[in-house]
């Protein structure tokens, strides 16, 4: 696995992660 992809990932995991707390703090 190429540091392209892998940074890929680990962008959209913590893009996630985000958007999870936010909801949690919404709720």
């Amino acid at each position: 696995m190429t540091d392209a992809v892998y940074g890929r990932k680990a962008a959209g995991f913590l893009m996630r992660l985000r958007s999870r707390c936010r909801q949690l703090e919404a709720s």
